[in-house]
Protein backbone atom coordinates (compact mmCIF):
# COMPACT_ATOMS: atom_id res chain seq x y z
CA UNK A 1 0.00 0.00 0.00
CA UNK A 2 2.95 2.44 1.12
CA UNK A 3 4.23 1.59 -2.27
CA UNK A 4 1.95 2.53 -4.51
CA UNK A 5 0.36 5.50 -2.56
CA UNK A 6 4.31 6.73 -2.67
CA UNK A 7 4.28 6.03 -6.86
CA UNK A 8 0.86 7.66 -7.19
CA UNK A 9 2.79 10.46 -5.05
CA UNK A 10 5.82 10.66 -7.29
CA UNK A 11 3.33 10.68 -10.77
CA UNK A 12 1.43 13.22 -9.34
CA UNK A 13 4.50 15.38 -8.58
CA UNK A 14 6.29 14.13 -12.15
CA UNK A 15 2.92 15.12 -14.26
CA UNK A 16 1.42 18.76 -14.59
CA UNK A 17 -1.77 19.60 -14.98
CA UNK A 18 -2.94 18.96 -18.56
CA UNK A 19 -1.16 15.46 -18.62
CA UNK A 20 1.34 16.88 -20.73
CA UNK A 21 5.10 15.61 -19.96
CA UNK A 22 7.66 18.37 -19.28
CA UNK A 23 5.51 21.41 -19.73
CA UNK A 24 6.80 23.13 -16.36
CA UNK A 25 10.20 22.88 -14.62
CA UNK A 26 10.60 22.55 -10.54
CA UNK A 27 9.89 25.74 -8.92
CA UNK A 28 6.46 26.30 -11.19
CA UNK A 29 8.60 28.15 -14.06
CA UNK A 30 7.67 27.22 -17.92
CA UNK A 31 9.65 25.29 -20.04
CA UNK A 32 11.58 27.72 -22.72
CA UNK A 33 10.06 27.27 -26.22
CA UNK A 34 12.22 27.53 -29.32
CA UNK A 35 11.66 27.54 -32.97
CA UNK A 36 14.05 25.81 -35.35
CA UNK A 37 13.96 27.91 -38.42
CA UNK A 38 15.15 26.43 -42.03
CA UNK A 39 16.06 28.95 -44.94
CA UNK A 40 14.68 27.31 -48.43
CA UNK A 41 17.37 29.08 -50.60
CA UNK A 42 19.85 27.37 -48.39
CA UNK A 43 19.18 23.92 -47.45
CA UNK A 44 20.60 21.52 -50.10
CA UNK A 45 19.96 18.19 -49.00
CA UNK A 46 21.43 16.55 -52.24
CA UNK A 47 24.55 18.61 -51.85
CA UNK A 48 26.08 17.92 -48.94
CA UNK A 49 26.72 14.99 -46.69
CA UNK A 50 23.44 15.65 -43.86
CA UNK A 51 25.88 16.73 -41.61
CA UNK A 52 23.11 17.99 -39.72
CA UNK A 53 21.43 14.57 -38.78
CA UNK A 54 24.31 12.69 -38.26
CA UNK A 55 25.51 15.02 -35.63
CA UNK A 56 22.48 15.44 -33.52
CA UNK A 57 22.55 13.77 -30.23
CA UNK A 58 18.72 13.04 -29.82
CA UNK A 59 19.26 11.19 -33.55
CA UNK A 60 22.17 9.22 -32.01
CA UNK A 61 20.07 8.64 -29.09
CA UNK A 62 17.34 6.88 -31.52
CA UNK A 63 14.87 9.56 -31.69
CA UNK A 64 13.61 11.35 -35.39
CA UNK A 65 15.02 15.23 -34.28
CA UNK A 66 16.01 16.27 -37.28
CA UNK A 67 14.66 14.48 -40.55
CA UNK A 68 15.52 14.45 -44.21
CA UNK A 69 13.79 12.17 -46.66
CA UNK A 70 14.79 11.08 -50.09
CA UNK A 71 12.27 13.09 -51.83
CA UNK A 72 12.03 16.07 -49.41
CA UNK A 73 14.07 19.28 -50.67
CA UNK A 74 14.62 20.88 -46.67
CA UNK A 75 15.46 19.58 -43.86
CA UNK A 76 12.53 18.81 -41.17
CA UNK A 77 13.73 19.51 -37.49
CA UNK A 78 11.09 19.16 -34.67
CA UNK A 79 10.84 21.43 -32.14
CA UNK A 80 9.29 19.13 -29.69
CA UNK A 81 12.17 16.73 -29.63
CA UNK A 82 15.30 20.12 -30.32
CA UNK A 83 17.19 20.09 -26.65
CA UNK A 84 18.57 23.55 -28.30
CA UNK A 85 22.46 22.21 -28.58
CA UNK A 86 23.00 24.65 -31.59
CA UNK A 87 25.11 21.66 -33.27
CA UNK A 88 23.53 21.46 -36.04
CA UNK A 89 23.79 25.38 -36.58
CA UNK A 90 27.41 24.96 -36.61
CA UNK A 91 27.83 21.60 -39.01
CA UNK A 92 25.22 22.55 -41.11
CA UNK A 93 28.15 23.74 -44.35
CA UNK A 94 25.66 25.95 -46.18
CA UNK A 95 24.54 27.66 -42.74
CA UNK A 96 20.82 27.30 -43.31
CA UNK A 97 19.63 26.38 -40.16
CA UNK A 98 18.67 28.82 -36.56
CA UNK A 99 17.66 27.84 -33.93
CA UNK A 100 16.22 30.42 -31.09
CA UNK A 101 15.40 30.52 -27.87
CA UNK A 102 11.24 32.22 -27.59
CA UNK A 103 10.38 34.50 -24.58
CA UNK A 104 7.93 32.85 -22.19
CA UNK A 105 4.39 33.21 -22.59
CA UNK A 106 4.68 33.94 -26.26
CA UNK A 107 3.07 30.47 -27.41
CA UNK A 108 -0.07 30.97 -26.46
CA UNK A 109 -0.21 34.83 -28.76
CA UNK A 110 0.73 33.30 -32.09
CA UNK A 111 -1.16 34.64 -34.86
CA UNK A 112 0.41 33.34 -38.10
CA UNK A 113 3.04 30.90 -39.30
CA UNK A 114 3.62 30.15 -42.92
CA UNK A 115 4.83 26.33 -42.45
CA UNK A 116 7.00 24.31 -40.43
CA UNK A 117 10.47 25.76 -39.29
CA UNK A 118 9.31 29.08 -40.75
CA UNK A 119 8.32 32.31 -39.69
CA UNK A 120 5.91 33.15 -36.62
CA UNK A 121 4.69 36.29 -36.06
CA UNK A 122 3.07 36.80 -32.35
CA UNK A 123 0.35 38.84 -31.59
CA UNK A 124 -1.04 42.08 -33.79
CA UNK A 125 -1.37 45.59 -33.91
CA UNK A 126 -4.62 47.30 -32.84
CA UNK A 127 -5.73 50.11 -34.93
CA UNK A 128 -8.18 53.13 -33.62
CA UNK A 129 -11.18 54.91 -35.07
CA UNK A 130 -9.94 58.13 -36.52
CA UNK A 131 -6.13 57.81 -35.08
CA UNK A 132 -3.06 56.87 -37.37
CA UNK A 133 -1.29 53.68 -36.09
CA UNK A 134 2.70 53.63 -36.55
CA UNK A 135 4.19 50.75 -36.88
CA UNK A 136 8.37 50.52 -36.21
CA UNK A 137 10.79 47.91 -36.35
CA UNK A 138 13.61 46.15 -38.25
CA UNK A 139 13.46 44.82 -41.89
CA UNK A 140 12.22 41.08 -42.39
CA UNK A 141 10.34 41.34 -38.49
CA UNK A 142 7.01 40.86 -39.98
CA UNK A 143 5.41 44.47 -40.32
CA UNK A 144 4.13 43.30 -44.02
CA UNK A 145 2.73 39.98 -42.97
CA UNK A 146 0.58 42.07 -40.26
CA UNK A 147 -0.80 44.59 -42.48
CA UNK A 148 -1.68 41.81 -44.85
CA UNK A 149 -3.74 40.09 -42.13
CA UNK A 150 -5.65 43.35 -40.71
CA UNK A 151 -6.13 43.73 -44.81
CA UNK A 152 -7.87 40.37 -44.67
CA UNK A 153 -5.70 39.03 -47.68
CA UNK A 154 -4.14 36.87 -45.08
CA UNK A 155 -6.08 34.90 -42.90
CA UNK A 156 -4.58 34.36 -39.86
CA UNK A 157 -3.97 30.04 -38.55
CA UNK A 158 -2.67 30.96 -35.10
CA UNK A 159 0.01 28.92 -35.34
CA UNK A 160 -1.84 25.58 -36.99
CA UNK A 161 -0.84 26.06 -40.43
CA UNK A 162 -1.65 21.97 -41.16
CA UNK A 163 -5.16 22.31 -39.98
CA UNK A 164 -6.12 26.74 -40.61
CA UNK A 165 -8.98 27.37 -38.51
CA UNK A 166 -11.77 29.35 -39.78
CA UNK A 167 -12.86 32.98 -39.43
CA UNK A 168 -15.27 31.76 -36.48
CA UNK A 169 -12.91 30.37 -34.67
CA UNK A 170 -10.19 33.09 -35.54
CA UNK A 171 -13.15 35.58 -33.92
CA UNK A 172 -13.41 33.75 -31.03
CA UNK A 173 -9.37 33.80 -30.26
CA UNK A 174 -9.82 37.65 -30.24
CA UNK A 175 -13.06 37.63 -28.33
CA UNK A 176 -12.40 40.21 -25.47
CA UNK A 177 -9.95 42.29 -27.66
CA UNK A 178 -10.10 45.49 -29.49
CA UNK A 179 -9.72 43.29 -32.25
CA UNK A 180 -12.72 41.28 -32.29
CA UNK A 181 -14.87 43.71 -33.26
CA UNK A 182 -12.48 44.53 -36.46
CA UNK A 183 -12.51 40.54 -37.24
CA UNK A 184 -16.15 41.09 -36.60
CA UNK A 185 -16.34 43.09 -39.65
CA UNK A 186 -13.76 41.45 -41.51
CA UNK A 187 -16.06 38.48 -41.25
CA UNK A 188 -19.18 40.15 -42.78
CA UNK A 189 -17.17 41.97 -45.03
CA UNK A 190 -18.04 45.30 -43.94
CA UNK A 191 -14.39 46.61 -44.32
CA UNK A 192 -13.06 48.37 -46.82
CA UNK A 193 -9.01 48.06 -46.84
CA UNK A 194 -6.56 49.44 -49.49
CA UNK A 195 -3.18 48.90 -49.54
CA UNK A 196 0.15 50.87 -50.53
CA UNK A 197 2.67 48.19 -51.51
CA UNK A 198 6.25 48.43 -50.08
CA UNK A 199 7.64 47.66 -53.72
CA UNK A 200 6.60 50.57 -56.11
CA UNK A 201 8.42 49.23 -58.59
CA UNK A 202 6.62 46.44 -58.84
CA UNK A 203 3.50 48.61 -59.93
CA UNK A 204 4.63 49.40 -63.85
CA UNK A 205 3.67 45.67 -63.69
CA UNK A 206 0.68 45.52 -62.93
CA UNK A 207 -0.83 48.31 -64.93
CA UNK A 208 -2.09 48.51 -68.19
CA UNK A 209 0.31 49.86 -71.33
CA UNK A 210 -1.02 53.43 -71.72
CA UNK A 211 -2.30 54.21 -68.35
CA UNK A 212 -1.14 57.57 -67.33
CA UNK A 213 -1.09 59.43 -64.15
CA UNK A 214 -4.38 61.45 -64.85
CA UNK A 215 -6.44 58.67 -66.27
CA UNK A 216 -5.98 56.41 -63.03
CA UNK A 217 -6.20 58.84 -60.71
CA UNK A 218 -9.66 60.15 -62.02
CA UNK A 219 -10.59 56.57 -62.33
CA UNK A 220 -10.21 55.64 -58.50
CA UNK A 221 -11.12 59.25 -57.44
CA UNK A 222 -14.10 58.47 -54.63
CA UNK A 223 -13.55 61.50 -52.14
CA UNK A 224 -13.35 64.70 -54.72
CA UNK A 225 -9.99 65.38 -54.01
CA UNK A 226 -7.69 64.79 -56.94
CA UNK A 227 -6.56 67.90 -58.24
CA UNK A 228 -6.25 68.46 -54.26
CA UNK A 229 -3.55 65.69 -54.29
CA UNK A 230 -1.60 66.92 -57.88
CA UNK A 231 -0.59 69.60 -55.57
CA UNK A 232 0.44 68.54 -52.36
CA UNK A 233 1.80 65.40 -53.93
CA UNK A 234 3.86 67.60 -56.89
CA UNK A 235 2.24 65.12 -59.40
CA UNK A 236 1.15 68.05 -61.59
CA UNK A 237 4.01 67.85 -64.06
CA UNK A 238 3.42 64.00 -64.48
CA UNK A 239 -0.30 64.17 -65.02
CA UNK A 240 -0.04 63.08 -68.77
CA UNK A 241 2.97 60.48 -68.46
CA UNK A 242 2.49 57.31 -68.55
CA UNK A 243 3.19 54.83 -65.02
CA UNK A 244 5.84 53.07 -66.89
CA UNK A 245 8.54 55.89 -67.36
CA UNK A 246 7.39 57.38 -63.95
CA UNK A 247 10.97 57.18 -61.63
CA UNK A 248 10.98 55.86 -58.06
CA UNK A 249 9.74 59.05 -56.18
CA UNK A 250 6.87 59.71 -58.50
CA UNK A 251 5.42 56.17 -58.20
CA UNK A 252 5.69 56.54 -54.59
CA UNK A 253 3.55 59.74 -54.74
CA UNK A 254 1.50 58.38 -57.43
CA UNK A 255 0.61 55.05 -54.84
CA UNK A 256 0.02 57.40 -51.74
CA UNK A 257 -2.48 59.58 -54.13
CA UNK A 258 -4.05 56.14 -55.41
CA UNK A 259 -4.95 55.00 -52.39
CA UNK A 260 -5.28 58.42 -50.71
CA UNK A 261 -8.43 59.28 -53.17
CA UNK A 262 -10.42 56.20 -52.60
CA UNK A 263 -13.15 56.17 -50.05
CA UNK A 264 -12.70 53.17 -47.45
CA UNK A 265 -12.80 52.04 -44.05
CA UNK A 266 -9.36 51.16 -43.75
CA UNK A 267 -6.11 52.33 -45.02
CA UNK A 268 -2.52 51.05 -45.20
CA UNK A 269 1.14 52.59 -45.83
CA UNK A 270 4.03 49.97 -46.31
CA UNK A 271 6.98 52.68 -46.10
CA UNK A 272 5.95 56.04 -47.87
CA UNK A 273 8.37 57.74 -46.95
CA UNK A 274 11.21 55.90 -49.05
CA UNK A 275 12.48 57.57 -52.37
CA UNK A 276 11.27 60.83 -51.58
CA UNK A 277 13.38 63.44 -49.94
CA UNK A 278 12.47 65.72 -46.72
CA UNK A 279 10.01 67.84 -47.97
CA UNK A 280 7.96 65.16 -50.05
CA UNK A 281 7.89 63.48 -47.20
CA UNK A 282 6.32 65.91 -44.72
CA UNK A 283 3.90 66.54 -47.68
CA UNK A 284 3.09 62.91 -48.07
CA UNK A 285 2.73 63.14 -43.80
CA UNK A 286 0.00 65.62 -44.15
CA UNK A 287 -1.66 64.08 -47.04
CA UNK A 288 -1.77 60.95 -44.68
CA UNK A 289 -3.03 62.55 -41.55
CA UNK A 290 -5.90 64.42 -43.51
CA UNK A 291 -7.24 61.25 -43.76
CA UNK A 292 -8.54 61.21 -40.31
CA UNK A 293 -9.41 64.80 -40.26
CA UNK A 294 -12.04 66.17 -38.33
CA UNK A 295 -13.80 67.50 -42.09
CA UNK A 296 -12.67 64.07 -43.40
CA UNK A 297 -14.87 62.51 -40.13
CA UNK A 298 -17.78 64.93 -41.00
CA UNK A 299 -18.26 64.41 -44.80
CA UNK A 300 -17.69 60.25 -44.00
CA UNK A 301 -20.84 60.50 -42.11
CA UNK A 302 -23.48 62.61 -44.01
CA UNK A 303 -22.28 60.18 -47.02
CA UNK A 304 -23.40 57.17 -44.77
CA UNK A 305 -25.85 58.99 -42.62
CA UNK A 306 -24.17 57.20 -39.38
CA UNK A 307 -20.85 57.77 -37.66
CA UNK A 308 -18.31 56.22 -39.75
CA UNK A 309 -14.65 56.46 -38.86
CA UNK A 310 -11.55 55.85 -40.56
CA UNK A 311 -8.47 53.28 -39.22
CA UNK A 312 -4.94 54.56 -40.57
CA UNK A 313 -1.73 52.30 -40.29
CA UNK A 314 1.72 53.45 -41.26
CA UNK A 315 4.74 51.17 -41.42
CA UNK A 316 7.60 53.90 -41.37
CA UNK A 317 11.58 53.91 -40.49
CA UNK A 318 12.05 57.19 -40.48
CA UNK A 319 11.51 58.04 -36.98
CA UNK A 320 10.81 62.00 -37.87
CA UNK A 321 8.41 60.94 -40.18
CA UNK A 322 6.73 58.66 -37.87
CA UNK A 323 6.73 61.41 -34.57
CA UNK A 324 4.57 63.72 -37.04
CA UNK A 325 2.41 61.54 -38.35
CA UNK A 326 1.19 58.79 -35.50
CA UNK A 327 -0.96 59.28 -32.72
CA UNK A 328 0.13 56.06 -31.30
CA UNK A 329 2.87 53.49 -32.00
CA UNK A 330 3.36 49.86 -31.75
CA UNK A 331 7.39 48.23 -31.90
CA UNK A 332 8.15 45.42 -33.46
CA UNK A 333 11.15 43.20 -32.29
CA UNK A 334 12.57 39.82 -32.34
CA UNK A 335 14.75 37.64 -34.64
CA UNK A 336 14.57 39.07 -38.68
CA UNK A 337 13.61 36.04 -40.81
CA UNK A 338 12.46 33.57 -37.75
CA UNK A 339 10.28 35.54 -35.29
CA UNK A 340 8.58 38.72 -34.71
CA UNK A 341 6.32 39.99 -31.57
CA UNK A 342 3.76 43.04 -31.62
CA UNK A 343 3.87 45.20 -28.47
CA UNK A 344 1.22 46.82 -27.35
CA UNK A 345 0.54 50.60 -28.32
CA UNK A 346 2.05 53.58 -26.44
CA UNK A 347 2.20 57.18 -26.95
CA UNK A 348 3.93 58.74 -29.93
CA UNK A 349 7.15 60.26 -27.77
CA UNK A 350 7.09 57.31 -25.43
CA UNK A 351 7.07 54.67 -27.90
CA UNK A 352 10.09 55.78 -29.31
CA UNK A 353 11.36 56.45 -26.68
CA UNK A 354 11.30 53.17 -26.45
CA UNK A 355 12.62 51.71 -29.37
CA UNK A 356 15.97 53.91 -29.17
CA UNK A 357 16.60 52.74 -25.68
CA UNK A 358 16.07 48.43 -26.76
CA UNK A 359 14.31 48.11 -23.64
CA UNK A 360 10.48 46.99 -23.39
CA UNK A 361 9.33 48.11 -19.51
CA UNK A 362 5.75 46.87 -20.11
CA UNK A 363 7.03 43.21 -20.56
CA UNK A 364 10.95 43.26 -19.00
CA UNK A 365 12.54 42.95 -22.41
CA UNK A 366 15.78 43.92 -23.87
CA UNK A 367 15.28 43.29 -27.26
CA UNK A 368 18.43 45.09 -28.63
CA UNK A 369 21.98 45.33 -26.58
CA UNK A 370 23.03 48.13 -27.41
CA UNK A 371 21.36 51.82 -27.14
CA UNK A 372 20.73 54.15 -30.18
CA UNK A 373 21.73 57.71 -29.16
CA UNK A 374 22.01 60.66 -30.87
CA UNK A 375 23.26 63.09 -28.36
CA UNK A 376 26.83 64.44 -30.57
CA UNK A 377 27.08 67.35 -28.57
CA UNK A 378 27.43 65.11 -25.28
CA UNK A 379 29.69 63.00 -27.23
CA UNK A 380 32.00 65.12 -28.45
CA UNK A 381 32.17 66.80 -25.12
CA UNK A 382 33.23 63.24 -23.47
CA UNK A 383 35.99 63.27 -26.35
CA UNK A 384 37.12 66.48 -25.17
CA UNK A 385 37.52 65.57 -21.68
CA UNK A 386 39.20 61.99 -22.24
CA UNK A 387 41.87 64.20 -24.57
CA UNK A 388 42.51 66.73 -21.64
CA UNK A 389 42.85 63.93 -19.27
CA UNK A 390 45.13 62.15 -21.30
CA UNK A 391 46.82 64.86 -21.81
CA UNK A 392 47.55 66.00 -18.30
CA UNK A 393 48.14 62.50 -17.55
CA UNK A 394 50.64 62.64 -20.01
CA UNK A 395 52.63 65.72 -18.55
CA UNK A 396 54.37 64.75 -15.44
CA UNK A 397 55.40 61.16 -17.75
CA UNK A 398 56.82 64.07 -20.09
CA UNK A 399 58.89 66.27 -17.35
CA UNK A 400 59.93 62.50 -15.85
CA UNK A 401 61.14 61.78 -19.32
CA UNK A 402 62.83 65.20 -19.98
CA UNK A 403 64.17 64.92 -16.26
CA UNK A 404 65.88 61.53 -17.01
CA UNK A 405 67.74 63.02 -20.26
CA UNK A 406 69.43 66.01 -18.71
CA UNK A 407 70.51 63.30 -16.50
CA UNK A 408 71.86 61.13 -19.05
CA UNK A 409 73.38 64.36 -20.56
CA UNK A 410 75.20 65.47 -17.16
CA UNK A 411 76.54 61.74 -17.04
CA UNK A 412 77.77 62.13 -20.57
CA UNK A 413 79.18 64.91 -20.31
CA UNK A 414 81.60 64.19 -17.08
CA UNK A 415 82.45 61.01 -18.82
CA UNK A 416 84.01 63.08 -21.71
CA UNK A 417 85.41 65.73 -19.15
CA UNK A 418 87.03 62.77 -17.68
CA UNK A 419 88.57 61.14 -20.73
CA UNK A 420 89.68 64.80 -21.97
CA UNK A 421 91.56 65.20 -18.71
CA UNK A 422 93.24 61.87 -18.98
CA UNK A 423 94.43 62.29 -22.14
CA UNK A 424 96.16 65.51 -21.32
CA UNK A 425 98.07 63.98 -18.17
CA UNK A 426 99.40 61.29 -21.23
CA UNK A 427 100.41 63.76 -23.27
CA UNK A 428 101.98 65.66 -20.74
CA UNK A 429 103.65 62.83 -19.27
CA UNK A 430 105.07 62.15 -23.07
CA UNK A 431 106.50 65.19 -23.39
CA UNK A 432 108.19 65.29 -20.08
CA UNK A 433 109.69 61.73 -20.79
CA UNK A 434 111.06 63.28 -24.24
CA UNK A 435 112.48 66.02 -22.47
CA UNK A 436 114.15 63.67 -20.16
CA UNK A 437 115.60 61.65 -23.00
CA UNK A 438 117.17 64.68 -25.11
CA UNK A 439 118.71 65.97 -22.01
CA UNK A 440 120.83 62.42 -21.46
CA UNK A 441 121.61 62.62 -25.27
CA UNK A 442 123.13 65.88 -25.03
CA UNK A 443 124.94 64.98 -22.05
CA UNK A 444 126.61 61.33 -23.67
CA UNK A 445 127.08 63.70 -27.37
CA UNK A 446 129.06 66.64 -24.88
CA UNK A 447 131.48 63.37 -23.21
CA UNK A 448 132.09 61.80 -26.67
CA UNK A 449 133.34 65.06 -28.52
Amino acid sequence: FFLSLNSFVAQTHIMPKGGKQGAKRKGGDDVMQRIAVIKDDRCKPKKCKLECKKNCPVNRQGKICIDVKPTSKIAFISEILCIGCNICVKKCPFEAINIINLPKNLESSTTHRFGPNSFKLHRLPIPRQNQVLGLVGTNGIGKSTALKILTGKTKPNLGNFQDPPGWEEIRKYFRGSELQNYFQRVLEEDLETVMKPQYVDHIPKKVKEGATVKKLLKKKDERDVYKQLLGELDLENVTKREIVHLSGGELQRFAIAACCVRDVDVYMFDEPSSYLDVKQRLNAAKAIRALVSPEEETRRTKKAGRPKAAFVICVEHDLAVLDYLSDFVCMLYGTPGAFGVVSMPFGVREGINIFLSGFLPTENMRFRDFELNFKVTDAVDESIKGDKNTTKAAEPADDDKAKSKKKSKKKDGDEAEEKTTTRRKERHQAEDEEVTVDAALKEMDEEYY
